[in-house]
């Protein structure tokens, strides 16, 4: 068997990770969060952060079973030594790139889920600063192969442009991270104690039914050339409460997540008002991309544009509903039971078409809305990565743009020298073509972050390879 240096010696392309990881090292990131905010949020901030491992391991305690409350992770961190020490130091993975087989990786924050989606306002802005700052400087010189997102508070479009702009302007950023939603409290609950947070909010996935118009933040990521990560998971939502069990709890987390955000910008219109735009949906793989692309083409055949009109009560002949049912017995056919058939259609809302913002007027128009758009985190064992390039079952016959996230640093990658070793798994055992695992860990990155910003690669090990590809016609 070949290693993934092996594996990468005899490619005549890049491996492109788009989904790496760092775990802060929480002493130091607190200072960051003390320099950035003022002495009482930090000491608050750094309270929420500081996470107690004894608290976790401990299924009665207030945050579990006790109160009813999901099971946070726990031993999450890589198992050997020179793993653990490489998903805290980046200039060590830095040094072992070639062993692992990667060119460059994009370096993500870990507790990015936890500080970009904490309710009190100046806290989140605050830790997302200092989390920002943390990674430049982490990763200071080794820029031609480690990039660092932004991360951005979401819970507003003015807070999270005002940290793009700062990340984009001061700190050099050439792309950002998002949770993909924010709480928002009940309107009917606010002001009202006795249903304590979170239990008082619902989950608005900024791109459909929300409180604010997040287009300047679209538009403002399309000015800037920055493609947009949502890397939010959804522990804690309804269904995924258990107090007892993480597992539970994670099982399908980032593929729901994913799911939702990227559901709400198509159906919000957001990919039809801004096509330029790019979306990586990380960390869940690309399955539930294909039951998403066939569940919109599904709902819009039967109910989208003129199609809903089939479906109006008024157009059915119900003196015929009625014969058949009292050729069948009068007791189906009384006046009660008609009345009540009737009444049962319910009243349609005033826009009957709730595929209006997107603008689709043909079912073949779904594609080119979807699939330029999407981009898919998928990790190197996943079994289902073959899906995305299927193309005798994909919904219209399409690929979607699959993308290596490695997940290195976090408990996940048993072993970071695997990870382009079980990648290449896909080719060995025939699921997938060579072309197809070029795109997966190397072209739909470029793909990805390139469109919008022709510049994204530059100054790294794969600028020549991005700039050639983006002249190419597959490039196109």
């Amino acid at each position: 068997m070949q290693s993934s240096a092996q594996i990468r010696e005899r490619l005549s392309h890049p491996v492109i990770d788009v989904d790496g990881h760092y775990v802060e090292l929480v002493p130091i990131f607190a200072e960051y969060v003390r320099e950035t905010a003022d002495a009482k949020t930090a000491a608050r901030l750094c309270e929420l952060i500081d996470l107690d491992p004894g608290r976790a391991a401990n299924p009665a305690d207030v945050r579990g079973a006790a109160r009813w409350g999901p099971r946070t992770p726990w031993w999450g961190a890589p198992r050997t030594a020179l793993d653990r020490a490489t998903a805290h130091v980046p200039a060590i993975l830095y040094r072992r790139l070639d062993e692992l087989g990667i060119d460059v990786s994009i370096l993500y924050p870990s507790l990015g889920l936890i500080v970009a989606g904490v309710p009190d306002e100046e806290m989140r802005r605050a830790g997302c600063r200092a989390l920002n700052r943390y990674a430049a400087d982490l990763l200071q010189g080794l820029g031609d192969r480690l990039l660092a997102p932004a991360i951005l508070p979401v819970h507003t479009p003015d807070e999270a442009i005002a940290e793009l702009e700062y990340c984009v302007e001061t700190l050099g950023s050439r792309t950002c991270v998002i949770m993909g939603n924010a709480r928002r409290v009940r309107p009917e609950l606010r002001g009202d104690p006795s249903v304590p947070y979170p239990r008082n909010t619902r989950i608005d996935v900024l791109g459909f039914d929300s409180e604010y118009d997040y287009d300047p933040f679209w538009q403002r990521c399309v000015d800037l050339g920055v493609a947009i990560a949502c890397h939010g998971g959804s522990m804690g939502f309804d269904h995924r409460e258990s107090p007892t069990s993480y597992m539970y709890n994670h099982i399908g987390q980032f593929a729901a997540n994913g799911e939702a955000f990227a559901k709400g910008l198509f159906m919000g219109g957001v990919t039809r008002r801004f096509p330029e735009l790019r979306f990586a949906l990380l960390e869940g793989g690309v399955g539930w991309g294909v039951q998403l692309l066939a569940g919109l083409a599904d709902r819009w055949a039967k109910r989208g544009g003129p199609n809903i009109d089939g479906l109006d009560p008024a157009r059915l002949d119900w003196q015929e509903v009625e014969a058949l049912l009292r050729a069948e017995s009068p007791r189906f056919a009384t006046p009660e039971i008609m009345a009540a058939l009737r009444a049962y259609t319910g009243s349609a809302p005033r826009e009957r078409d709730e595929f209006k913002a997107t603008g689709i007027e043909k079912l073949d128009e779904i594609p080119s809305l979807f699939v330029e758009s999407f981009f898919f985190g998928c990790e190197a064992d996943d079994p289902i990565n073959a899906w995305a390039f299927d193309t005798r079952r994909n919904p219209f016959g399409v690929k979607l743009r699959a993308i290596l996230g490695s997940d290195v640093g976090h408990r996940d990658v048993t072993d970071m020298g695997e990870v382009v070793e079980e990648a290449y798994e896909g080719v060995e055992r025939g699921l997938v073509g060579e072309d197809d695992f070029r795109d997966f860990v190397c072209d739909n990155a470029i793909r990805l972050h390139a469109h919008t910003n022709p510049r994204f690669f530059a100054g790294t090990i794969v600028e020549d390879y991005a700039a050639k590809f983006q002249q190419s016609r597959l490039g196109r």
